[in-house]
């Protein structure tokens, strides 16, 4: 499958391209706070570099095999940076966890926390991953103190299943990640009753 280009008010999701992986890290990499929020630490500029490009492969690689992955999160309009600011990323990667479909994750600025933003591309993230794509089901992680991230995957339907030891979080100090997961009938039924109100 080619990685689509999709759209929202304020963002554009488009396909990664690895000449992106010094915007992804002046914008998401390079500051501490957002990088917690991460799966990665890295504890240079060389790792914090390699981290972009990771992120870039790790969501750019699963499109033609699975059928699903990632995209840059940038500025539609100029209401939050210039057009085609690359904001931060958001989609979906092959799954570490057996039977619960891709995982989405995302990363954005901390200039662009608090905006709505995470919530505005996971939703149509989702929306794609299970109307236009077809996709079963899916899953999220977060760190347990992240309440902006809990927020946004409970409102887009995910619910919690179970805690887990995902990206190292226990070796990190994180402890057990709270897991979150969602199938297309719920997902469906939730989006259908939501526009009906």
């Amino acid at each position: 499958m080619t990685a689509p280009t999709l759209h929202t008010e304020r963002l554009t999701l488009r396909p990664f391209v690895s000449e992106d992986a010094d915007e992804l890290w002046r914008t998401v990499m390079r500051d501490p706070d957002v990088m917690m929020t991460l799966s990665v630490q890295p504890t240079s500029l060389a790792e914090e570099k390699a981290a972009a490009a990771q992120y870039i492969e790790c969501y750019s690689a699963p499109w033609v095999p699975e059928g699903y992955g990632g995209w840059a999160v940038c500025a539609r309009t100029d209401a939050l940076a210039e057009p085609g600011a690359m904001l931060g990323f958001c989609g979906f990667e092959r799954a570490q966890i057996d039977g619960e479909g891709a995982e989405l994750g995302y990363g954005y600025g901390k200039d662009y926390w608090g905006k709505g933003l995470g919530l505005e591309a996971a939703s149509r993230a989702a929306d794609w991953y299970f109307r236009d794509a077809g996709h079963d089901k899916f899953y999220a992680c977060f760190d347990p103190g992240n309440d902006g991230s809990r927020k946004i995957l409970e409102t887009i339907g995910l619910v919690y299943s179970r805690d887990v030891d995902l990206w190292d979080s226990v070796a990190r100090g994180l402890g057990k990640l709270p897991l979150l997961t969602v199938n297309r009938e719920s997902y469906l039924n939730r989006r259908a009753g939501t526009k009906g109100q």
